[in-house]
């Protein structure tokens, strides 16, 4: 019964919503399509372009309209937006076009059939690689290594001897994308071509074949004059992975430097065997070529450390040894570096013992020993760095102090810290003072906190913030009193840091007291208070309220949100979500009678916050009534507390409502199937659907909850394969990646072609982000939150008010908005999430290729990068 005011409340609004009128959004398409009538041609040739960012079924009467336009631009506009959007109704068309007397109109014909994959051109488009014009020779080739039939190859092989260059350049990259190994014995003699393009062009094709009687003629061209053929010769080799090609490559060792000699070691990593591991660790104590190899060894570990681990545990065993017994300090250093870079991405735990006869023994530099010793993360490292820094000199004290805070990083907090670093305090050198202060905080030790506090007054600012930082990290009440005068610095830097620091530090009965005594204060000081304790209730939630503390602490807060400073309210808002209690949500929902959109966004967003039935009843209603913007927040407030159910109805909705809310639906899809509400069979068919948008966000989510469901490729084109390729967005690549991986897990999916796609995708992907999510794919748990403040790129003022898609660490992508103090909240995020989220401008995304026609089949190697050479461009 205690609840019952709170259930009435929500009920009134809903009948309060009941007058809420829905978001009427006038037609984009509609308008384009009258513009299409326009007299002036040139706002018809935009019109026809632009159609191109809308789907098939949007813009096909509008783009048959165009295409019937009297004029040749607005036709051939019309034409490439009917390709990108996938629209075949006009295939007949273009296979006439192919026979057309205008050059121009058979190259575009031929990129549009090329783009839309149509099997039905194949014949035609074979006849025109016999065209007199160079441009629809090259166009057509494109076209064919598009198509993927084997029909192709011998047509595409007699044009390897074209005259023009160009042309010669789209039939090797063509036959690459075709990928027989007929090909070989012809493509050798490209390798001796006149044009440089188009010799490394084959040779990757050559290697991308992976067949082994290719080895022969990329070692002879590791002879050519040009140093870019023998970069790419040494990249071809490495993608052979042949043991036979070791040899060659160790003997160019002897006299490779500089952009060759990384070259070579990189393509001995690419075949990674344990000889050319060996040979790689060797090269760590030639002074020329040492960095580079400890590049190599970590990007080696970086790409199989998921797909092959054991491949990763291999290279952590090649340098233990290499560190083993007598060895020179300057081949243990980069031995050491080696380590280092590696236990970023896998354990080097296994190292220790040899770290620890090393550190002890004072063989090799103890600044990396040390660092590479502090990079297992064992708590075993911590008292034997504390003992070497007695009476060491000041040099090896600095590099023992960087040691320390590394590990720091690594282990919980540890007291025994405390009393060898207090009295390093006493004479610690100017350059390390700040670093021993961290360590303080660190070590977690209350003791520390009067040294600690002393230091909150030094006179250089990089030591104050060092002891913010370290009294927040221990967390006592009773620094209080210390931190708030530093929430009215003058400086920018430091309140930032006493924010912080205080909401660390805040119970219930201080946070209360400093909500009390708002009144009064400057603007700026009510605000780093107010958010300070936002800070602190998540916290204290966590560890349990009692009845009294929690419900004067709603009271104060729900009345923080009548006023009309938004700055306040808003952060009010993030205290009644941090502590959840009901009727914290009724407070909130309140908000939702607002006629300022802003608030209501914030408003809905923030009741994702709380698992009630009553709040996933409103949020269902907002979502079907409100402006669309305020509906995209309630969805994404659904992802975190709706139901399995809730899955058809935001698909559905998506289909209707226009951006963002098919961004948000398809984030707040994803995340319940993470969170198990949905069934794989019977979702499978929603989220092929979906996956035909063309928005990059809403297929990134898709492919997240076809990998947690453990679902295979779509009967529609929906392929993860395909959507490796490079003509995609990042950030639908990164999610495609771990859909392969998921449904090779499931057995949805051929392991090896899974696989082999992962790794190629780890090793060629030009997007480092992608690369990581080839070479990682797994999927980490939901255990985590986003709450931080978003800054201009100037790093300066803070992005209110603004719609960001933010790239989590699973590879879906939650679209939401900042509120007025520049804050954004992402709920049930993924772990890691904070350090590993890519924000961007949701605005700002291209749209994606229309999804291919059933049954295409995803090209690999050079394939996935196949794209028309820029002088064939009409």
């Amino acid at each position: 019964m205690k609840h019952a005011p709170r259930h009435r409340g929500l009920v009134l609004l809903v009948l309060l919503y009941s007058v809420l009128t829905g978001f009427a959004w006038p037609g984009r398409v509609a308008r384009l399509t009258q513009q299409l009538r326009s007299e002036d041609v040139t706002q018809r040739r935009e019109a026809a372009r632009l159609l191109g960012e809308h789907t098939a079924a949007d813009a096909r009467e509008a783009l048959l309209v165009a295409l019937d336009d009297e004029d040749w631009d607005v036709r051939l506009e019309a034409i490439r937006s009917a390709a990108r959007v996938g629209l075949r109704d006009h295939v007949p068309v273009l296979i006439d076009w192919l026979n057309d007397p205008v050059a121009d109109a058979r190259v575009a014909a031929a990129e549009a059939l090329g783009v839309l994959r149509e099997a039905r051109a194949e014949a035609t488009l074979i006849r025109a690689l016999g065209d007199n014009d160079a441009k629809v020779r090259t166009a057509a080739a494109v076209a064919l290594g598009n198509l993927g039939s084997a029909k192709a190859v011998t047509p595409l092989l007699g044009r390897l001897n074209d005259a023009d260059p160009v042309v010669r350049l789209a039939a090797v990259r063509a036959l690459g994308a075709l990928q027989d190994p007929q090909v070989i014995v012809p493509l050798v003699s490209r390798t001796q071509d006149p044009d440089p393009e188009v010799k490394i062009a084959a040779l990757g094709v050559l290697g991308s074949l992976r067949d082994p009687r290719a080895l022969a003629p990329l070692v002879r061209s590791l002879d050519d004059e040009s140093e870019d053929v023998r970069l790419a010769a040494l990249a071809a080799i490495g993608n052979l992975r042949q043991e036979a090609a070791i040899q060659p490559l160790r003997a160019r060792l002897s006299e490779a430097n500089g952009r060759i000699g990384r070259a070579t070691l990189a393509a001995l990593g690419t075949i990674g065997t344990d000889r050319a591991i060996e040979i790689i660790v060797e090269q760590l104590g030639t002074p020329e070529l040492s960095r580079g190899a400890v590049d190599v060894l970590v990007e080696r570990v970086r790409r199989v450390r998921k797909l092959a681990p054991e491949s990763a545990s291999a290279v952590i065993d090649h340098l233990t040894r290499a560190l083993t017994g007598e060895t020179e300090s300057s081949r243990a250093a980069m031995v050491g570096e080696a380590l280092i870079g590696c236990s970023r991405l896998v354990s080097i735990e296994s190292a220790l013992p040899v770290l620890l006869d090393a550190f002890e023994h004072r063989r090799g530099p103890l600044p990396i020993v040390a660092l590479a010793l502090a990079s297992t993360g064992n708590p075993q490292v911590l008292v034997p760095l504390l003992q070497r820094l007695d009476g060491a000199q000041p040099d090896d004290r600095a590099a023992l102090l960087r040691a320390l805070d590394l590990l720091k990083m690594k282990i919980p907090a540890d007291g025994r810290a405390a009393d060898p670093l207090l009295a390093e305090l006493a004479h610690a050198q100017p350059e390390t003072l700040a670093l021993v202060t961290r360590l303080l905080g660190r070590s977690g030790a209350p003791r520390t906190l009067p040294a600690l506090n002393e230091l909150l007054h030094h006179t250089r600012i990089d030591v104050q913030l060092a002891a913010v930082e370290a009294v927040g990290r221990i967390g006592q009440a009773e620094s209080v009193r210390a931190l708030v005068p530093l929430i009215s610095d003058q400086r920018q830097r430091m309140r930032d840091a006493a924010t912080v620091a205080l909401g660390r530090t805040l119970d219930a009965p201080r946070a209360l007291e400093l909500l009390r005594e708002l009144d009064g204060l400057t603007d700026a000081t009510r605000t780093a208070l107010l958010t300070s304790v936002t800070y602190a209730l998540e916290r204290l939630h966590d560890q349990g309220l009692n009845a009294a503390d929690q419900g004067a602490l709603v009271s104060t807060l729900s009345a923080l949100l009548a006023n009309e400073d938004e700055t306040l309210m808003a952060l009010a808002v993030d205290g009644l979500s941090a502590l959840k209690a009901p009727e914290g949500a009724a407070a909130i929902a309140k908000l939702l009678r607002s006629p300022r959109a802003a608030r209501r966004i914030h408003a809905a967003s923030a009741l994702g916050a709380f698992d009630d039935p009553k709040v996933r009843q409103l949020l269902r209603f907002v979502m079907a009534h409100d402006q669309t913007e305020v509906a995209a927040a309630a969805a994404i407030a659904l992802g975190s507390i709706g139901e399995g159910v809730d899955a058809a109805n935001l698909a559905k909705l998506a289909k209707r409502l226009h951006w963002p809310f098919p961004g948000a639906a398809s984030y707040a899809i994803a995340v319940l199937a993470r969170r198990g509400l949905m069934r794989p069979l019977a979702s499978r068919s929603m989220l092929c659907e979906l996956g035909t948008s063309r928005e990059p966000v809403v297929r990134a989510n898709v492919a997240v909850a076809m990998a947690q469901l453990g679902l295979g490729a779509c009967d529609n084109g929906v392929d993860p394969l395909l959507w490796l390729r490079a003509v995609h967005a990042p950030l639908v690549r990164s999610a495609a990646a771990r859909w392969v991986y998921a449904a090779v897990q499931a057995g949805r999916m051929d392991r090896v072609k899974g696989i082999a796609s992962l790794k190629e995708c780890a090793e060629r992907d030009a997007e480092p982000r992608v690369a990581e999510a080839c070479a990682a794919p797994d999927m980490p748990a939901l255990q985590s939150s986003i709450h931080d403040v978003v800054l201009e790129p100037d790093g300066r003022d803070r992005l209110r008010h603004r719609l960001l898609a933010v790239e989590l660490a699973d590879g879906s992508v939650f679209v939401g908005h900042t509120d007025h103090n520049g804050h954004l909240r992402v709920l049930t995020t993924p772990a890691a999430a904070g350090a590993d989220a890519f924000v961007t401008d949701a605005g700002l995304l291209p749209l994606e290729p229309a999804v291919p026609s059933p049954g295409a089949t995803p090209n690999s190697g050079a394939s996935s990068h196949l794209e028309v050479p820029a002088q064939a461009q009409p």
